[in-house]
């Protein structure tokens, strides 16, 4: 996904709109995060196991963009 995004901006596209991606990538992660502190409060070992699998997965797939 990380690379579609890299794929369809140009050179000459704006810095803002990575920032806003970047961001958006950074607040889905975070709320990974949440979700794995609230089965970890709640002890549900199910709900925990997906959440660090979900964000491990996200971390693996929100690498920066690199070469063309």
């Amino acid at each position: 996904m990380a690379a579609d995004v890299c794929r369809l901006m140009g050179e000459d596209e704006d810095e803002a709109a990575m920032k806003w991606i970047v961001t958006g990538w950074l607040l889905f992660i975070v709320s990974a995060l949440f979700f794995i502190a609230a089965a970890w409060r709640a002890g549900d070992l199910l709900a925990l196991a997906g959440g660090i699998f979900f964000s491990g997965r996200m971390l693996f797939v929100s690498r920066p963009c690199s070469g063309p």
